[in-house]
């Protein structure tokens, strides 16, 4: 429903949630289909080269991130600046809450006007596009702290879509394991059997701090490192006190397991990354830093941290 219309859209959910997959499902359901889906990555780009990329000449933006065919050729777009290569179509703004609050005064001026001054320039460009943005956090709360500018949340949030963790949606985590195995399996020319019951249910207890995007990574290295037709998760799932060194749970014993409510098993991995951030004197990111001990992306512990309320008591 929110496709055809020409709504800006906010995305939010966590880290492996799949908004880029919405934002790209949203543009191909669109009447824009047709013109520019364009990317940017508001967390991996410094100020400066934020501004020449979204409000810069189009020959800044294709030297920054790259040339070729497609929307990023210099020949096809003849605009300025990001929003122009996406002129006609939909830019994505990933990781919204990131963009700098200078930037955020200047974009929400030009999805007001649908003009923007180029970087050097003086004359106003005019463009067409819709903007889906994404968001791992809570952007509201943003808001309220000042961190982002509240004309531009609403002018963004025409629509909001909210993308639960795979944790709340345990049903769909065999249906999505045996799309990614077979498909997988299809390309490197192999037959697999049915996921076995030991191995959905394997599937089904862990926690997926990574959720989707970490779930088809486990199955394709389960794919990869099976050795018959048989999928086996051995050494593609992390375990509790295995590949996971920061987790203190036993082996687990050979006798039927309780089954753990979604709040228990968010309890157990909120004190396990609060034991792990202990250890690692709440360094995050880098040599020594929990992210590490603990398997994950710097990107993805932060982004736990703050959906289970994990801070740093002051003494």
């Amino acid at each position: 429903r929110i496709g055809p219309s020409d709504l800006n859209v906010l995305v939010q959910g966590e880290v492996g949630t799949g908004k880029g997959l919405i934002a790209r499902a949203i543009h191909a359901a669109s009447p824009r289909s047709e013109s520019p889906f364009v990317r940017f990555s508001c967390a991996a780009t410094a100020e400066d080269l934020a501004e020449r990329a979204l409000f810069g000449t189009a020959k800044e933006a294709l030297e920054l991130f790259g040339g070729g065919k497609g929307p990023f050729e210099e020949s096809a777009v003849g605009g300025d600046g990001r929003r122009a290569l996406a002129d006609g179509g939909t830019l994505f703004l990933d990781e919204v809450g990131h963009l700098p609050l200078e930037l955020q005064e200047k974009l929400a001026g030009a999805l007001q006007t649908g003009e923007f001054i180029p970087v050097g320039g003086d004359e106003p460009r005019r463009v067409s596009l819709r903007v889906v943005a994404s968001c791992g956090g809570d952007l509201q709360q943003a808001v309220e702290d000042g961190r982002f500018r509240e004309d531009l949340y609403h002018r963004l949030a025409g629509a909001t879509i909210t993308l639960p963790p795979l944790r709340d949606r345990r049903d769909d985590i065999p249906i999505l394991a045996t799309a990614f195995a077979e498909r997988l399996a299809r390309r490197l020319g192999r037959t697999l059997e049915p996921l076995s019951p030991d191995a959905v249910g394997r599937l089904r207890a862990y926690a997926w701090p990574g959720n989707v995007r970490e779930l088809q990574n486990v199955i394709e290295r389960a794919v990869i490192t099976s050795p018959g037709s048989r999928l086996h998760l051995d050494r593609a799932l992390p375990e509790p006190g295995t590949a996971r060194p920061a987790a203190s749970a036993p082996a687990r014993p050979t006798g039927p397991q309780p089954v753990r409510t979604a709040k228990e098993m968010q309890e157990l991995e909120r004190a396990n990354l609060t034991r792990a951030l202990e250890a690692c004197d709440w360094k995050v990111a880098g040599e020594g830093g929990a992210a590490k001990l603990i398997g994950l992306s710097p990107s993805t512990l932060t982004s736990r941290m703050k959906a289970l309320k994990i801070e740093r008591r002051r003494k």
